[in-house]
């Protein structure tokens, strides 16, 4: 019973992590077509969802029913929430229907005693960066390189104490400096 019960929940976790990324390939299929090649979204998407270990025949079915005209299309929505404290809070929601997301983000801060900001209350407290981990030390100069030939135009090199490495760059231009 006890191994039941952990598969019963890691398969759960990964159902949760599958639906997701299948959600974020309709929307990016949906905004961009399905050739990852033309849309740089849909290839981060899919880098996303390799690194996630979702299975091939998932990802090709997934863009296959997004390329159908009869699927909804998933709409990405920013709210923005004070917490405890008046610690800001940006809240990503990803839903088909808008209203529906709406009622339900209101009602889990006000379970969860949040005050509902206004837009760009919060934001503006906020940038907006994409992020590549490196395990080890790696020499600034060299990423700064690689950054400039891939025509990424921000990348900034934060080494950790825990021996990784952090290259923080904008989100669009994620997909030109990860394959490198």
């Amino acid at each position: 019973a006890k191994i039941a019960n952990r598969k019963g929940k890691s398969d759960a976790a990964k159902n949760a992590v599958f639906a997701r990324v299948g959600k974020r390939i309709t929307m990016a299929v949906k905004s961009g077509g399905p050739d990852p090649v033309s849309n740089a979204f849909l290839a981060s998407v899919l880098a996303e969802a390799k690194a996630a270990s979702v299975p091939k025949d998932n990802i090709e079915r997934a863009i296959k029913k997004a390329s159908s005209a009869d699927t909804a299309d998933y709409k990405e929505s920013t709210y923005e929430a004070y917490g405890f404290g008046g610690c800001g809070l940006i809240i990503n929601v990803l839903s088909d229907n808008s209203n529906r997301a709406n009622a339900e983000v209101r009602t889990a801060a006000k379970k969860s005693d949040l005050k509902m900001a206004e837009s760009g209350s919060v934001l503006f407290n906020f940038d907006r960066r994409g992020k590549i981990e490196i395990d080890g030390e790696v020499d600034e100069d060299a990423v700064i390189e690689v950054a400039l030939g891939a025509d990424v135009e921000d990348a900034e090199v934060v080494a950790r104490g825990d021996g990784t490495t952090w290259v923080l760059t904008e989100p669009e231009s994620l997909v030109l400096l990860r394959g490198k």
